[in-house]
């Protein structure tokens, strides 16, 4: 969250004040939270969160409130892409022609059939066109290797499996053994491993006492004028 917020911010230097659109939802309220502290700790205006109804498409009741708050920017939170693109064209919709902002990823050219290009601009989210330039060398085998046998196009998240399993592969060569004990060993010993987005550091002793979350580079991209740009590759580590 916190390269989002410094995404936005070098982005858009005349925000001050953050509006919230959150869902109701235990996950969705704890990433609004550290949202909020995330802009506090950057000196930026928190203004009331939004609490909009699971699994509902209907935004509009939420930014009537947003707006009213009068936001520079607005924290989306934490959404689907089904819930994802309603909300931003229903802001759109509304008026709101300041950079919205979300923590959680969803595939560029899915929101962009949903959202549609005229409304489709100053979205900015962690997430990458795998086709597009800013895919790794190994993102870019990974989708050849996919065009082979599917006929659908890969996202992202498609990426995210391979790595999953090149790391347990990774730790179970230096282990030299297919014990879970041993290799959960040689995890939380290991300091990088290579992923499909670049080296990969392991962390979170400090946040959650165990040394076990593999922290790879984050993509950040933005929708601008019914077009996706590449941002940064951001270090997402935890410590």
């Amino acid at each position: 969250m916190a390269g989002i917020y410094d995404s936005v911010l070098r982005l858009y230097p005349g925000v001050k004040a953050i509006g919230y659109i959150v869902e109701d939802e235990p996950g969705a309220r704890a990433i609004a939270s550290l949202g909020q502290k995330i802009a506090k700790d950057r000196g930026l205006k928190v203004l009331e969160q939004q609490i909009h109804p699971w699994e509902s498409v209907e935004y509009y009741p939420e930014w009537t409130k947003v707006l009213a708050q009068k936001p520079d920017a607005t924290d989306n939170g934490l959404k689907m892409p089904p819930n994802t693109a309603p909300c931003i064209k229903q802001g759109r919709e509304k008026g709101f022609k300041g950079p919205m902002f979300a923590g959680v990823s969803g595939d560029p050219r899915l929101l962009l059939n949903m959202i549609g290009k005229d409304l489709a601009t100053d979205f900015v989210w962690p997430s990458l066109d795998v086709y597009g330039p800013a895919a790794t060398p190994k993102i870019q085998e990974l989708i050849k290797l996919w065009s082979t046998t599917h006929k659908e196009p890969c996202d992202l998240d498609g990426t995210a499996a391979w790595d999953d399993l090149w790391v347990l592969v990774q730790a179970i060569e230096k282990a030299q053994s297919l014990d879970p004990v041993e290799v959960a060993k040689v995890l939380e010993k290991t300091d990088t491993f290579d992923t499909a987005r670049g080296k990969a550091r392991m962390g979170g002793a400090k946040t959650f006492g165990i040394n076990n979350v593999v922290c790879q580079p984050c993509p950040i991209s933005r929708l601008k004028d019914g077009k996706v740009e590449f941002i940064q590759w951001y270090d997402a580590y935890m410590p």
